[in-house]
């Protein structure tokens, strides 16, 4: 499935080349605003090393080819450079496979239980010392302690009704919030240096004065697409320039 996409309306000064401002969705300050949630390390991952101001890069390079018989027991790269970011938005662009799905649920509802085969079969010849039945695991390629066969026979996990109905609730509640960190009454106005204000025709007329712009009939509005390439150039010309909309979408 390919990236999602959001629409920006830009209003473009043709004569100096630049965007003014964009007229954008709450998904898309959404995103503004989940930026800073990021981590570093996730931030290096997503442009690259070769891209990065100052020595980070360098530093990136030198953890990737660091010797694994240093590392702690457990530790993997994706727990330094891709760890899972909560978001609670619609539409987030730069996310990792899997990143912020909820698979790390450690209420138990989510995991599968199994137990031993032989003793699924009813013809365990440990069960009448050692119950190869009191066995459980997580992992569908355990080996039973008891009688050494394949713990693979799924179980059904039983949920206690009251257990159920309140996770329902939870549900039906999360449903009924519309996520994201802004709420969805207005649209949105973002600066080319990426400030956001909620819109109105009165902060655009101050705008196009403030900017100075004489000649009304070199106002142009544009409407682009917004994806995760775009997201990514966002991030890296927010790191060096405060003409960000203009970098992506003009040069």
């Amino acid at each position: 499935m390919g990236s999602p996409k959001m629409r920006l309306k830009l209003l473009v000064d043709r004569k100096g080349s630049r965007v003014l401002f964009a007229e954008v969705s709450k998904e898309f300050v959404d995103f503004l605003f989940h930026i800073f949630s990021l981590p570093l390390g996730t931030l290096i991952e997503f442009l690259g090393s070769n891209k990065m101001a100052g020595c980070l890069g360098k530093l990136k390079d030198s953890i990737e080819s660091f010797n694994r018989s240093y590392l702690q027991p457990g530790i993997k790269m994706d727990d330094i450079f891709n760890p899972k970011t909560a978001f609670n938005g619609d539409t987030f662009l730069l996310c990792h496979d899997n990143a912020s799905s909820g698979q790390d649920d450690q209420s138990g509802a989510s995991k599968a239980v199994y137990r031993c085969a032989k003793a699924a079969a009813g013809h365990c010849y440990s069960c009448s010392n050692q119950p190869c039945r009191s066995n459980a695991t997580l992992n569908a390629k355990s080996i039973c302690p008891n009688c050494s066969g394949s713990m693979n026979v799924k179980m059904t996990l039983v949920t206690p009704q009251e257990v159920a109905e309140t996770k329902e609730v939870q549900r039906k509640r999360k449903r009924k919030r519309k996520g994201g960190y802004v709420k969805k009454v207005v649209t949105y106005m973002v600066m080319d240096d990426l400030v956001v204000k909620p819109m109105s025709t009165i902060s655009s007329i101050t705008l196009i004065n403030k900017f100075g712009v004489k000649d009304l009939s070199q106002l142009e509005e544009k409407t682009v697409s917004f994806g995760k390439k775009e997201g990514l150039k966002l991030l890296e010309a927010s790191l060096k320039s405060n003409k960000v909309l203009t970098t992506i979408f003009m040069h």
